[in-house]
């Protein structure tokens, strides 16, 4: 189940009827207030339900996976996002669903689409209790996609870019960033 409560400051509209058949990829559910910020199915297969909580307001969204193609997006070489300018990578995360990822200071809400932030502030450890390591999650061969999102989210913004990571801990993916 998605939970689109867990995304402060969206009011989620799916955008499939329950029964119908979903690939992963696709945008499963957008903001009313901001339609251009999209949410994607993780995985292909049928939409089963839509948990509605009170006033109506989207609790769950029930997908049931299934068999299914993933949707294609193009990719983009290390030199195509350090062309690209602030305008045109805000478009490319947006398109990509990953603006849902992001959270405002000191509210934790979903910036809106058009925000430009101060400065971006990345979070390279998980400090939750019971969550993995980075070193758990990623390995020495996700540097480049790594390497790939902080040069895209450091378009978005004038001001300066931190990574943070957990203190004496420097997983393989982390290090040259």
């Amino acid at each position: 189940a998605y939970a689109p409560q867990e995304f402060r400051g969206v009011t989620a509209k799916v955008a499939f009827k329950v029964g119908e058949p979903i690939r992963a990829g696709q945008v499963l559910f957008f903001d009313k207030t901001n339609p251009e910020i999209v949410f994607r199915s993780p995985a292909s297969g049928t939409l089963k339900a839509i948990e509605r909580g009170a006033r109506r307001v989207i609790v769950d969204v029930v997908v049931e996976v299934g068999e299914g193609e993933p949707e294609t997006f193009e990719a983009h070489s290390q030199s195509q996002l350090d062309g690209l300018d602030a305008d045109a990578a805000r478009s490319l995360a947006l398109a990509a669903g990953m603006w849902g990822a992001l959270k405002t200071r000191p509210l934790d809400n979903v910036p809106r689409a058009d925000a430009r932030p101060q400065a971006v502030v990345i979070c390279g450890s998980e400090t939750g209790p019971l969550q993995p390591g980075a070193e758990a999650l990623l390995d020495s061969s996700d540097q480049a996609a790594l390497q790939a999102a902080v040069s895209l989210l450091s378009k978005l913004s004038e001001g300066p870019v931190y990574f943070t990571n957990e203190a004496g801990v420097l997983p393989p993916p982390h290090r040259g960033i």
